[in-house]
């Protein structure tokens, strides 16, 4: 029977880090650390991931703020009957 590492195998704890956003080295290093019981240092790695995630999300929430502003912009125009000058 395989290993458990965080109540999965070594490969599915590998897929889900990779699917959070890690390459293949960091994935392999948060592995590396969890089976060395430095979970300090995991959970330092991680958390950096989470912060370049939530900055990526900030990022694409500001895009998707602009579109809708656009297009509100657009209809107000419409209803106005034209262009605003």
């Amino acid at each position: 029977m395989e290993e458990k590492i965080c109540g999965m195998t070594k490969e599915s704890l590998r897929q889900c880090l990779s699917e959070c956003g890690c390459c293949c080295k960091t994935a392999d290093s948060v592995i590396e650390k969890i089976e060395s019981s430095d979970r300090k240092g995991a959970r330092k790695i991680l958390e950096q991931k989470r912060k370049e995630a939530l900055e990526s999300l900030h990022q694409e929430q500001q895009k998707i703020d602009r579109i809708d502003f656009l297009s509100w912009q657009m209809d107000k125009e419409e209803k106005s009957g034209g262009k605003q000058k």
